[in-house]
């Protein structure tokens, strides 16, 4: 379904307004009479189906006629749609040209997309250079993020140290200025260890101002630095805490672990009507597991009353955003026969796309189905029947497997004697 990513944070704003200051029909007259901004709205109308049958192939005919005009939301969402493939064939040079439209507008978002997407290796015209210029040139108009991205060209500077003094003077520079970027690339820099020596408690100081400020980024590192003892003492209060804060500032990946410390019990007691109010908020931003962590509530009836179709639902969509267990999940469902026709070969297709997405669980059901199924394979290949879906030899994906396992496995946790956090071997260099 055609969706990209700035739509999705202006979708809900945009479409209210088709609800509250004017009626469809009013929007839909304006849209034929070349009101760009009428035509943006019926665009999101018809791509989120708010009012309309939802229709992605009307939503780019009207994001195409607002564009026409110049509208500065309208480029983006082109711009977003050729640069991801989302409805169109992928076109990064198109797409830039729909950004650097709004770009010319004074647009600031346009400005650092380009910036990203020029400086991302899958784009056949990466370029450092502009993806650098454009970064300059949304620092010019004030945003911190690009100021900070510009210090850290020198101060990530591995071969010259003249340049990394440069680079973290000018973060010093940004971070008195009240830059909270600055001051969260800072703490980043203790906790890494990089140019300065390694000192989480360092690190911890620059992330809580840095979050204090405003920094939803730095809440959440907070959050991560209660959970696990890096530079502070474990406290799952603190956690819960930290983790609220990014979620009440809107932060949908604050969103996603607050609902999960309140669905687990962690920092307080287990709440799953909070957990499914937060979920919640987090699917509107289209989280991945937020959304998925909704289907699996109407699953199994927790929190809401169960509805195998709701469940379907909202984990076709957590899958469409790529979010793995939500594959898994639906692999069960059709190998079961939950709210489908069992399928047994379209179970074997989800657990596929949860294996490629990542999702250890899908991976194992996706090689044991695989080894229990090869005999039934072959047969059916003997009596000329194509399978039509891809067959991964299990050896690889147990490999795989064992490797995601050794990557998410802690090393043993140590009590700094000076800090009392908890700190592995490698972080007691301070």
């Amino acid at each position: 379904m055609f969706k990209s990513r700035i739509l999705v944070i202006v979708a809900v704003t945009l479409v209210s307004l088709c609800s509250i200051a004017q009626s469809l029909s009013e929007i839909s007259k304006a849209a034929s009479a070349g009101d760009a901004e009428a035509q943006y709205k019926l665009a999101l109308a018809c791509l989120f189906g708010e009012g309309l049958p939802q229709d992605s192939a009307k939503a780019l005919k009207y994001f195409r006629l607002a564009a026409e005009q110049d509208h500065v939301s309208a480029l983006k969402a082109l711009g977003n749609a050729y640069r991801d493939g989302d409805g169109v064939e992928q076109d990064w040079k198109k797409s830039a040209e729909y950004f650097e439209k709004a770009a010319a507008q004074g647009d600031v978002g346009a400005m650092m997309e380009l910036a990203k997407d020029y400086g991302n290796y899958k784009n056949p015209n990466m370029s450092f250079t502009k993806s650098e210029n454009w970064y300059q040139k949304a620092a010019e108009a004030g945003n911190d993020v690009a100021k900070v991205k510009i210090a850290l060209k020198d101060f990530r500077s591995y071969s010259n140290k003249t340049d990394q003094e440069r680079g973290w003077k000018k973060l010093q520079d940004l971070a008195a200025e009240g830059n909270t970027e600055a001051m969260r690339e800072i703490g980043e820099a203790y906790y890494r260890g990089h140019f300065v020596g390694k000192n989480r408690l360092e690190a911890a100081k620059w992330f809580r101002k840095a979050a204090e400020a405003g920094n939803t980024t730095a809440m959440n590192t907070m959050a991560f630095c209660y959970e696990n003892g890096k530079g502070v003492p474990m406290d799952e209060e603190q956690v819960r805490a930290w983790y609220l804060r990014s979620a009440e500032a809107g932060d949908s990946y604050g969103q996603y672990k607050v609902g999960r410390c309140f669905q687990n019990g962690i920092g307080g007691q287990a709440d799953i009507n909070e957990a499914l109010k937060w979920f919640q908020k987090g699917a509107e931003q289209d989280e991945p597991r937020c959304v998925m962590k909704i289907g699996v509530a109407y699953l199994n009836g927790y929190g809401v009353e169960k509805n195998v179709p709701e469940a379907l639902k909202w984990l076709r969509r957590a899958a469409a955003l790529g979010n793995g267990r939500a594959y898994t999940l639906l692999g069960d469902c059709y190998a079961e026969g939950v709210g489908v026709k069992k399928d047994r070969d379209e179970a074997l297709r989800k657990y596929t796309e949860a294996y490629e997405h990542g999702d250890r669980e899908g991976g194992e059901k996706l090689a044991r189905m695989l080894e229990d199924r090869y005999q039934e394979f072959n047969e059916r290949q003997a009596k000329g029947e194509k399978l039509e879906f891809k067959f991964i030899d299990p050896t690889s994906i147990w490999h795989d497997i064992v490797r995601w396992q050794d990557e998410d496995s802690y090393k043993h946790l140590k009590p700094n004697p000076d800090t009392g956090s908890y700190e592995t071997e490698e972080d007691l260099t301070y």
